[in-house]
This record gives structure tokens, sequence and C-alpha cells, in this order.
């Protein structure tokens, strides 16, 4: 493994054990009942819940493939699971700063210009968060009454989190859309100050607006690759959600039925989506242990929450690190 390898894997490893000191000092004061409550799940029920979390990232990886294949006929399935990963690796080692940059790199070797791939890699996020959006409004519809009756006081945090959900959304379909408010983007933008870092940062910004702008454009007249890329996002969260009730079952706890935890979770990842977080944690872990300690208890919750985030955010790591190592070592020998 050569030093760029080694020091790319050292700072994912340094983020997972920032991440688990964050773990330590929210839950410290329960963490051996919590590690007791984990440990008691299954070999078979922990499978489960990786081939779940895999299976998030196999399907994630079809749509991405879709979406690019509108710019990029001949992208394969193999090549879309190594740039999925990629992203993976990328938003684990540094928050996903050098993530869409990681990408677009190997989307060039691929065939793909860096404005093409750096346009559709930030709509893929408008799909992922507009999908999102979408899941928690259908199961919000009929399932407000009972969340309202089960969990009294998610009204305080469900309904603003849509709608804070609701306005990033429609600003950023709105920028990729619209040429008014493209202009306006760009006009405030321009506006910012001319010294220091700021002059990098608006030419950055006013490029990405651009690219947005002409892939979406591009998409506007490949209807048929926006409701697939929708209904892969819409499936790939459905198996997301059901994490953690698997895990709580895996536990031998109690945990809702299907429809009931697609509302819990549904509700869950949208207001922690919409909160501030270090490399994804923080809210997350309070949303979960909030919706669901109501069905399992706080103990039991907060073990299924520390599965939840082995099946989703450790596994996938883990499996990351040889698939950018193989990609490291290709890009290098020219074999890509």
């Amino acid at each position: 493994m050569d030093r760029s390898n080694r020091r790319s894997v050292v700072s994912g490893l340094a983020a997972l054990a920032l991440v688990l000191a964050l773990l330590y000092i929210v839950f410290r004061d329960k963490l051996p009942d919590i590690i007791e409550s984990a440990v008691s799940v299954s070999l078979s029920g922990l499978l489960v819940l990786l081939a779940m979390g895999f299976v998030y990232q196999l399907i994630d990886a079809a749509m991405c493939m879709v979406l690019l294949r509108s710019r990029l006929p001949e992208l394969s399935y193999r090549q879309a699971f190594e740039l999925t990963f990629l992203g993976v690796f990328g938003l684990v080692c540094s928050g996903g700063a050098i993530t869409i940059p990681m990408q677009s790199f190997y989307l060039k070797r691929c065939g793909l210009d860096v404005g093409h791939s750096v346009g559709l890699l930030i709509l893929k996020f408008v799909y992922h968060k507009s999908a999102m959006l979408l899941y928690a409004l259908v199961m919000l519809i009929p399932g407000l009454r009972w969340l309202d009756t089960f969990l009294p006081k998610a009204r305080f945090y469900v309904l603003p989190g849509v709608l804070v959900c609701l306005l990033i959304i429609a600003a950023l379909v709105l920028l990729c859309t619209w040429a008014p408010v493209r202009s306006l983007a760009e006009k405030l933008t321009g506006k910012l100050p001319d010294r220091g870092k700021w002059p990098e940062r608006k030419t950055k910004w006013l490029s990405q607006l651009d690219l947005m702008y002409t892939e979406a454009g591009h998409l506007k007249a490949r209807r048929d690759v926006s409701v697939k890329v929708m209904l892969l996002n819409l499936l790939k969260f459905t198996v997301l959600y059901l994490i953690p009730s698997a895990a709580l079952l895996a536990m031998g706890r109690n945990a809702p039925d299907v429809w009931h935890s697609l509302v819990l979770s549904s509700m869950m990842l949208l207001i922690s989506g919409v909160l501030p977080h270090v490399n994804g944690i923080g809210p997350l872990e309070f949303a979960f242990v909030f919706f669901y300690s109501t069905v399992a208890g706080n103990i039991a919750a907060s073990g299924a929450m520390l599965l939840y985030r082995i099946a989703t955010y450790f596994f996938p790591f883990l499996l990351s690190l040889p698939v950018f190592i193989a990609v490291q070592h290709r890009l290098s020998s020219g074999r890509m």
C-alpha cells in the first residue's frame, strides 16, 4: 500500500475513532447497558442487518448507474458499485468534502468529463433529498394521527423538519430548473467578499450552479431517467427504514410492524437530515432513540441504534476500504 493509500485509510480510521468517541460521550452513562443489549443479537440476526446495509448500497449503485448512463451509456454496474463505495469512503474520511472531487475524477477516467460528472453528482444529492421528503410525506399523511397518539411530542420535531426540508428541496429544484432563481443566486454569490478564500469559493459555487442547471436541463428531456432514479431511491429508503425494527427483532425485543416502522424511520431520517452534525453523528442518534424508545425502551432503542450504525456506517466503510485500494491501484497502473 503506497503512502497516499495509507494516508487515506488512516484518515478514515481516525474519522471512525472520532465517531466512536462522540458516541461514547453522548451515551457514556448508559453505555454498559447499551452494549449488553446490543451484543444479545444472534449471529444470524447480525448477518441479516449487515446484508440489509449492503443491499441499500447495492440499490444506490443501481440508481447511480441509471442516472449516469444518461451521459455515459457504457457505464457498467461494477463501475457504479465502485463509485458508490468511493462515496462512502469520502463521506467517512472527510465528511463529504472530497467525495465529489474523487468521484468526478473516477468518472473522468471512465470517459465522462468533469463538468457533466460534477453536475450529475450534485443532482444525485437533490434526487436523494427529494425522495427522502416524498417518502416522509407519503408516510405522514396517513400516519400523523397515529404518531400524535403514539408519540405526541413528535409533532414538535416532525412538522418543522418537514418545513425545513421542503424549503431546502424547493430551493435546490428551483436553482436547477428556473432561470430567474439561478440568476438571483448568481447575483447574491457575486456580492460576497473579494478577499481571503471568498473569490475561490465564489468561483466554485458559480461553477456548480451552472453545472446543476445544465444537467437538470439535460434530464428534463429524459423523464424516464428521473422516474427510475426516484423509484430506486424510494426502494433503497424502504430497506434502510426497516433496519431499526430488524435490529430490535434481532435483539429479541418488540418492534413495530412494517408500516409503522416506515413511519417512524422516515420521520427519524427527515428531522436528523436537517440538523447540524459531525460526519453524520449527533442528530440521528437523538432521533433514533426519541422515536424507538417508546416501542422498546431507552436502553433497547440505544442498542438498536448502535446496531443500525454498524450496518449503515461502520460496515459500509470497511467494505469501501478494499474498493478504494483496488481503484487506486488500477488508476496508478493505468488499467482503469
